[in-house]
């Protein structure tokens, strides 16, 4: 699998709650973690408090590296954020686990999830948190396994995938994520794999 070719790493000057912020796009051993958000301009700075509609950064958290994502607005407005998961393209589902661990946040049976696109049929498979396979904080999913009726199917090969948060309240929602794996590749922190 190719990485990129370069990296870019973002430092957000200050603190948030006196956590240190990083946007970054992250590495591990053949995956490649890398944060977004998006909304559309017409939202502007809709969210309480006049913050951004959705965000998506990595933070440290006494000393741990954790993947933030947030939606500041109801659900039915237009915003979100996740990470796109590069370096998948090809893989096959059989056999295949993926997951993440919430450190701590909203875990729904949308949010945050696993969108995979297939290049064959059924073509997007949405994986929920909160219908995932549950080992303490460690939320999972296994090809050949149906969750929330949903198959994720195996014998067939990825495209891409991504973690998408896309639920929000008026007073926002969040998550915090940890350890993201496809498979044997697991990445917790900007720059390096836990591995």
């Amino acid at each position: 699998m190719k990485l990129m070719r370069s990296r870019m790493v973002y430092l957000i000057i200050g603190s948030v709650l006196g956590m240190g912020v990083m946007a970054a796009t992250v590495y591990a051993a053949g995956i490649i973690v890398a944060p977004f958000s998006y909304a559309p301009r017409g939202l502007g700075t809709f969210a309480p408090g006049g913050g951004p509609p959705a965000l998506a950064r990595w933070e440290k958290i006494d000393g741990d590296w954790q993947l933030f994502l947030a939606k500041n607005v109801p659900t039915p407005e237009i915003a979100a954020s996740g990470a796109q998961i590069n370096g998948v393209t090809g893989l096959s589902t059989t056999g295949l686990t993926i997951g993440f661990t919430v450190e701590d946040g909203w875990c729904g049976a949308g949010a945050p999830r696993f969108n995979v696109r297939l290049q064959g049929t059924p073509g997007i498979v949405f994986l929920g948190c909160a219908n995932a396979q549950v080992n303490g904080d460690v939320h999972s999913f296994t090809a050949g396994n149906s969750y929330g009726g949903v198959l994720f199917p195996s014998g067939d090969v990825i495209d891409s995938i991504s973690i998408l948060f896309d639920e929000g309240t008026d007073a926002g929602l969040f998550v915090y994520l940890d350890d993201i794996f496809v498979g044997d590749d697991s990445v917790g922190a900007p720059g390096h794999s836990d591995q």
